[in-house]
């Protein structure tokens, strides 16, 4: 047969026959290999149990290529739409489940549908749009039932305005969305002790409200 020596064969020069990269040998000229898991196409069996294998061809083993493997990164996901999805989580927050969001606040649900209040079933949160000085929605906060808040990624801070706002000669500002839901249903105070609070810059602490007033 072939006297050339064998030499193993390692994990970057593998086995021609199986393609492992261990237990099998090449003779040094390429012409043989002794496999010790491929019996198909073998002419024989070797002394130490494993399949003897002519190469076809013969001569030197190819040199197998190396192939360079580059990293392909992820395009960016584009800028999401955040009009359309506080849309969506408006119109998925039904007329029970907003009541029940009153109920535990302490505001209406009128006050609620003003502040366009969605749901957000996936994250099983509330959903209230931010909006900037032009009212376009720049943003949307996320309120779970634990109290814990957080923001939908790819958006920004903004304002929590009600929809039909009047301006007069009082201003209410609210920290939050919540404080601006009591807002919306005040708590009955005369009007003259309103302009005489606003004229103070009286900072109202209402506990039997959501929420800190600051009449300005």
């Amino acid at each position: 047969m072939n006297s050339t020596p064998l030499r193993r064969v390692i994990r970057k020069a593998p086995c021609p026959v199986c393609q492992h990269g261990d237990w099998c040998s090449v003779s040094a000229d390429g012409a043989l290999c002794i496999c010790m898991r491929q019996a198909e196409g073998a002419r024989k069996r070797s002394a130490n149990g494993g399949y003897v294998h002519v190469l076809r061809g013969g001569g030197p083993r190819p040199v197998r290529q190396k192939v360079r493997t580059v990293r392909v990164l992820k395009p960016k996901p584009g800028r999401i739409d955040l009009v359309r999805l506080a849309r969506h989580y408006q119109e998925a927050a039904t007329d029970t489940a907003l009541r029940g969001l009153a109920d535990s606040l302490g505001v209406s649900v009128e006050s609620l549908r003003r502040l366009r209040t969605g749901w957000d079933e996936r994250h099983r949160a509330w959903a209230f749009p931010m909006v900037n000085a032009a009212g376009q929605v720049v943003g949307i906060r996320l309120r779970f039932p634990d109290g814990r808040k957080l923001a939908v990624t790819g958006g920004r801070e903004g304002l929590f305005i009600p929809t039909d706002l009047t301006y007069r000669e009082l201003l209410l500002v609210a920290e939050g969305p919540t404080d601006t839901a009591a807002l919306l249903d005040p708590a009955p105070m005369p009007w003259d002790v309103r302009r005489a609070a606003a004229a103070l810059g009286i900072v109202w602490n209402s506990f039997a409200r959501i929420g800190r007033w600051m009449w300005l």
